[in-house]
């Protein structure tokens, strides 16, 4: 593997601890709960968990304006969580004759699937596809939390 590919996959991982962080933020603004003690309340949930609980508060009514944005954006993250992980937590392996590296995948499921090549611009694709979701999750709060302080 190159420098390159390590950086690409140190991008995914960056950006992807934003996109949880906001993820979280969701629903300590949607319980009204402070940054302090939300972070309490989310901090041992696993990522799955935390958007199944956006899912429930948002079918609870919690974001009624927000609601199909918000479906949105849970959506979009799903697709990407996967992708995330198929870069960050693979076990990676030289490619033949100079090839792109490939992606073993690790979980049961996969076991009998055949490693995935990726190039630097693929990853770096799956890179830009999560700072745009993590700039999108950071406009809904800031437009959720005007909404919220409207009289």
């Amino acid at each position: 593997m190159t420098d390159d590919h390590y950086t690409a996959i140190g991008r995914v991982a960056a950006y992807w601890s934003g996109v949880e962080h906001c993820a979280q933020a969701v629903i300590w603004d949607m319980l009204g709960q402070s940054s302090n003690v939300g972070r309490h309340q989310t901090a041992a949930l696993r990522f799955d968990t935390i958007l199944s609980i956006i899912d429930v508060l948002c079918a609870a009514g919690k974001a009624k304006s927000f609601k199909e944005r918000l479906a949105g954006l849970v959506a979009r993250t799903k697709t990407l969580h996967g992708k995330r992980n198929d870069v960050v937590h693979a076990i990676w392996a030289s490619g033949k004759d100079d090839s792109a590296p490939i992606a073993i995948k690790l979980k049961m499921k996969d076991i009998d699937k055949q490693g995935m090549p990726y190039t630097v611009a693929q990853i770096d694709a799956i890179y830009r596809d999560v700072a745009h979701l993590r700039d999108d999750l950071m406009w809904f709060l800031i437009d959720f939390r005007m909404e919220q302080r409207r009289p």
